[in-house]
């Protein structure tokens, strides 16, 4: 018998009976093949932009950040990144930047900042004009630094542990 949905309803079930369920139906589908798990009906992703103003392609080597780049070739990308504040110091504090269309800013929210209150700080003063773009390109330019220093050290430690690398 196929059976079109997976969803088990029980109207009379004590909550305290859901876990020792849910433990039994991962088992039986463990045991006929299956993960134990529902598998997701989607994934969704949203890609970066790159710091030319296209998309990242290592065809472009300055429009991306690779984990082999020195720390130094990453800040000279990071500084010279397309951003979207206003053309002169003037016309961005009038204005203000947009932060969510921004390849700095994108490196903020996905890979340098875990701090969700300072990250909203950097974007609110993006926004009304107060944070320039030339603040946000070195602070990101030397945690990306930071990051790449750390992570090339122990790249060095593991390949002379004698880690396949």
């Amino acid at each position: 018998m196929k059976v079109d949905y997976g969803a088990l309803y029980l109207d009379d079930a004590h909550p305290a009976d859901v876990e020792h369920i849910d433990a039994a139906l991962a088992y039986v589908d463990a045991s006929h093949g299956g993960f134990g798990f529902m598998a997701p009906s989607s994934s969704y992703h949203r890609l970066m932009l790159g710091f030319t103003g296209g998309k990242m392609s290592s065809s472009e080597p300055d429009s991306a950040i690779f984990l082999a780049d020195s720390p130094k070739e990453a800040q000279r990308k990071v500084k010279r990144a397309q951003t979207t504040g206003g053309q002169t110091v003037e016309e961005h504090r009038k204005t203000g930047g947009r932060p969510l269309e921004c390849p700095v800013f994108e490196l903020y929210a996905y890979h340098l900042m875990d701090d969700d209150a300072e990250l909203k700080k950097i974007h609110d003063g993006c926004t009304d004009g107060s944070w320039f773009c030339g603040e946000c390109k070195a602070l990101a330019g030397d945690l990306l630094g930071g990051f790449l220093e750390g992570h090339q050290s122990r790249l060095a430690e593991a390949d002379t542990a004698g880690f396949a690398v």
